[in-house]
């Protein structure tokens, strides 16, 4: 049963920053076990090279992790100097989905 956080009586949706490493795996989890609801993963790739640039793991990559979770991914492209503008409109993006907050 999951009794995360409520506002106005539902459940809020919250993201998840999801560089495929193993601290946004754990900061996920552990929201999960917490009981939020982490409706989505948020995930940045380089325009270039097509892989999460702190880590270097390839895009499909990514996209197995959040299939193998069975939660649904929003994965961007950027650009090193776009990546601030870019993770503020993917955010806003999911707000009409009901997303409160991000892990």
């Amino acid at each position: 049963m999951q009794n995360g956080v409520k506002l106005k009586g539902k459940l809020m949706s919250y993201i998840s920053s999801w560089s495929g490493g193993k601290d946004s795996c754990f900061a996920c989890y552990k929201a999960i076990g917490e009981g939020y609801n982490v409706s989505h993963l948020l995930n940045f790739i380089s325009k270039e090279y097509k892989r999460v640039s702190f880590h270097g793991t390839e895009a499909k990559l990514i996209q197995l992790q959040a299939e193998t979770i069975d939660i649904p991914l929003l994965q961007k492209e950027t650009t090193w100097n776009g990546y601030e503008q870019e993770f503020k409109e993917a955010v806003k993006s999911l707000i009409p989905n009901g997303v409160k907050g991000i892990v």
